[in-house]
């Protein structure tokens, strides 16, 4: 069904309900497919972004709705606006981090990679923060700098604009989907062409990343340009996702997908996960064990205390905030405990405040502190999903999972499959349920989550791989 209500706020739609609406408009059509490569990554945003109503996804200006000339001069402009610029990233390896540091100022994602790296060799561009050393660059600044726009431009411009074309011919995409459509091709030209302008492909071999997905045109620049692309796992990779374990329903649009060449896993759990679906070789998934800076130690390092720990999901607050509401009536049943909520590191801002406004005795809202801590001294942790319940085991922590929530059921059953946590209902007293049953249907080996870091192995990679 069409949808074309004004929506004024994000919505979450159900995973399988969007693979079912993205399968509907391309069914029995190459849309996506274009010269050089499957953008179905891109669609599946572009529909994702419209049924959430992500207006902040949106731009004003459609240039493929106009002339293939007038873009190509908009691309000039932006040249020369730059062209006192200089390529800026040259290092052989260039690591571009999300921005998370531990309590210690190590990168959660980097530091134990970075120690295996010669210092010289490698370059870190960061989001979300501020660079903190010479060796540091903020990713924006540092792929600042336009390709004139050439041949190579111009082909990938004419590409691109051939697929929208095919979606905007097929009748099947209403005006929004099609803005949409628009802004998310458009976000793909531009940072191609950011990445021919900025990156020294005479010189650069390898980039880390930790997401694919919504970065295709920087991979596609990189593809092109002969560097190779490195994925690092960055949480959890469910069948539910939308860009991980595609089923055999999306193997027309598949071949030449824009994927990085490597993606490098945490544990067996992970790739077995993955290979179940149609897009990776298994040559493409490595186990490396735990490269992040999450865990500074094996085993808990504090007593237990009477606290309930809820590590909330970002745009999930229409979950969290109802049941957090209900538990501060189940915790007046309790007065010798707390509950902590811990937000997500990149919790919208404007959900922030809806969260504190939950605050009382017995309910603390965090949005920081370690993991190890937390799970270290809590009792009982609650979620909706979260990779922290993958986290978790070994602590001496019992993980519940709301169930029939009716938007991320894939994701729990999934959880429950894999018994990283037993299900519980809104309306169940956690605290009661579990002086009754303790600790128990949940795995104790942490191994094939996460694996010990194999710093060996990472650095055979590098040298097999060149």
């Amino acid at each position: 069904m069409q949808k074309n209500d004004p929506r004024q706020e994000p919505v979450a739609t159900p995973f399988p309900e969007v693979h079912a609406y993205v399968l509907k408009k391309l069914a029995g059509r190459q849309d996506c497919v274009g010269q050089k490569g499957s953008y179905l990554k891109v669609f599946q945003s572009a529909l994702h972004y419209y049924l959430n109503n992500r207006q902040n996804a949106k731009q004003k200006r459609r240039f493929f709705q106009g002339s293939a000339i007038v873009q190509w001069a908009y691309f000039l402009g932006l040249y020369f606006k730059t062209i006192l610029k200089s390529k800026t990233i040259s290092s052989p390896y260039v690591i571009q981090d999300p921005g998370r540091l531990t309590a210690e100022g190590h990168s959660v994602f980097f530091t134990k990679i970075m120690q295996v790296l010669d210092p010289m060799s490698f370059t870190v561009l960061v989001k979300r923060r501020k660079a903190q050393s010479q060796q540091e660059q903020a990713i924006e600044e540092a792929e600042g700098k336009f390709a004139f726009p050439d041949l190579r431009i111009w082909r990938q411009l004419k590409d691109l604009r051939a697929v929208y074309q095919n979606a905007q011919s097929s009748g099947r995409w209403n005006d929004e989907e099609l803005h949409y459509l628009d802004s998310s091709l458009h976000s793909f030209l531009m940072r191609y062409a950011r990445c021919w302008g900025s990156y020294d492909a005479a010189k650069n071999k390898k980039v880390f990343f930790t997401v694919h997905y919504i970065n295709e045109g920087f991979i596609c620049a990189m593809r092109d340009m002969g560097i190779q692309t490195v994925e690092l796992q960055h949480g959890l990779i469910s069948g539910a996702d939308l860009y991980y374990v595609y089923s055999d329903e999306y193997r027309p649009w598949i071949n030449n997908m824009f994927l990085p060449d490597y993606l490098l896993m945490y544990g067996d759990l992970w790739r077995n996960r993955l290979l179940q679906g149609i897009e990776w070789k298994p040559e493409q998934l490595l186990m490396m064990g735990d490269y992040t800076e999450l865990f500074v130690q094996e085993k808990a390092s504090t007593q237990k205390e009477n606290v309930v720990l809820m590590c909330a999901q970002k745009f999930l607050s229409d979950q969290y905030l109802p049941w957090i509401a209900q538990l501060k009536v189940v915790l007046k049943n309790h007065p010798d405990w707390k509950m902590v909520v811990k937000l997500h590191p990149y919790e919208p801002k404007q959900d922030v405040p809806k969260y504190m406004a939950l605050a009382d005795k017995q309910v603390e809202i965090v949005q920081s502190g370690s993991l190890n801590d937390w799970f270290s001294k809590s009792k009982i942790q609650l979620s909706v999903y979260s990779t922290t319940f993958y986290d978790a085991i070994g602590y001496d922590i019992m993980n519940y999972a709301l169930i029939n929530t009716g938007v991320y059921d894939a994701y729990v059953d999934e959880m429950l499959a894999a018994e990283v946590a037993v299900g519980i209902a809104l309306n169940e007293d956690p605290i009661e349920r579990f002086t009754q049953e303790g600790v128990q249907g949940i795995l104790k080996n942490k191994t094939p989550i996460y694996a010990p870091w194999d710093s060996k192995k990472f650095q055979a990679f590098l040298t097999t791989s060149a």
